[in-house]
């Protein structure tokens, strides 16, 4: 066989070989892509938040495994093999640093630290959660006694601590802020993070008319008009462009979370949101702000939502968790239940970790919540 024959025959299946690798790696590409939004970077999960740290506000510093705790590596270990991928960590900013502009509390920091440890050990992400209504010591971030850029350095100190680290997917900013000039707030606080950490996401959820999801008739005019205090996110400027709009939402009359009331007399209430408590209840509350998301071309996430959790509970709210969840699963909208975690007392509303939990010694009492079943049903788990 000639030189050139045989230089052609191997130019050929180099040829040959190439386009394989690139088809194989085009096919593999769409594989990975989202099968209902077609995105490469599909952020839709269904995690949990983890609450305990941010407990028993009103007594500072607090003890912990008294006042309040931490995520343990038991509990972290059952979610993971739920398939659980997010944890939304909330923590309270006043443990953490009890002198404005001043140094971390270094037991309760490293406690954070430690905490986020545990959670990349598994292969799981976090989001930073400060969970504190746009406050610190009762005072409103904006006010004389809290301004502004004391929010700004606790958000440059966070950042310079967790730049880098693969576990945080994002720093939620301020859990349900207060009426507050929230859009500067926010600005400043994307503003000093930045000065550190270009990569990482940041959450921004609304003030607290629009914590709860809307309370209008599910009408997105109405939506941006009573629920949102910052209808145009171009007003926030994030030179990395990672900010994600956050929201809450419940399912009972008021959005709040408490389900105080029967099933029954929740649908027959006559005061109230004009949404009324029903088997659509989290999608009707949900979707102005999935509309709202399209509208600008942003990305959002569900922050908290529940249903009663307790042995007993009513199954038609279990219908409202599943169409809720469905919807979100629909739309891509990532999202983590309240809540998970051990510091709860036992028959708390909406707790989702197992019951049995307050028993270490007896493994065998432990049994998975209702809601759980539901939300294993859309993990996606891989």
């Amino acid at each position: 066989m000639s030189f050139w024959k045989r230089m052609m025959i191997g130019f050929s299946v180099l040829t040959f070989m190439a386009v394989s690798v690139l088809g194989e790696t085009s096919t593999g590409s769409n594989e990975q892509a989202c099968k209902r939004c077609g995105n490469k970077d599909c952020e839709y999960m269904v995690g949990v938040n983890w609450a305990g740290a941010e407990f028993a506000p009103g007594s500072l510093p607090g003890v912990e495994g008294k006042n309040f705790g931490w995520p343990t590596a038991e509990s972290l270990d059952y979610w993971k093999a739920k398939g659980v991928r997010l944890i939304r960590l909330p923590f309270l900013w006043e443990r953490l640093q009890p002198e404005l502009k001043k140094d971390f509390d270094k037991t309760y920091c490293d406690s954070l630290k430690n905490s986020v440890k545990l959670i990349r050990d598994r292969d799981m992400l976090v989001i930073l959660d400060v969970h504190n209504y746009a406050k610190y010591k009762k005072n409103l971030i904006g006010s004389e006694e809290l301004p502004i850029e004391a929010f700004a350095d606790l958000w440059r100190r966070l950042a310079e601590i967790f730049n880098n680290d693969t576990a945080v997917w994002g720093y939620g900013l301020m859990n349900e802020p207060g009426k507050c000039d929230w859009a500067k707030a926010v600005q400043a606080a994307i503003d000093a993070i930045r000065t550190v950490d270009k990569q990482t996401k940041i959450f921004v959820a609304n003030d607290y008319a629009g914590w709860s999801a809307t309370r209008a008739k599910g009408d997105l005019a109405e939506f941006i008009e009573k629920s949102i205090r910052i209808p145009d996110p171009s007003v926030l400027k994030d030179p990395s462009n990672m900010l994600r709009f956050e929201l809450h939402t419940y399912f009972d009359h008021d959005n709040s979370g408490t389900y105080k009331n029967s099933y029954d007399k929740e649908i027959t209430r006559k005061d109230g949101p004009e949404v009324r408590v029903g088997p659509n209840t989290g999608v009707d509350r949900i979707r102005p702000f999935v509309e709202w998301l399209k509208k600008h071309k942003v990305k959002g996430f569900i922050g908290e939502y529940s249903t009663p959790a307790n042995p007993g509970v009513d199954e038609r709210w279990m219908v409202t968790l599943e169409n809720t969840v469905a919807f979100m699963d629909e739309n891509c909208l990532p999202s983590t239940f309240w809540s998970a975690g051990t510091c709860w007392t036992p028959g708390s509303n909406g707790i989702i970790e197992p019951q049995g939990w307050k028993d270490p010694a007896d493994r065998t009492a432990r049994k998975d919540r209702p809601q759980l079943k539901i939300l294993e049903k859309y993990m996606r788990k891989k």
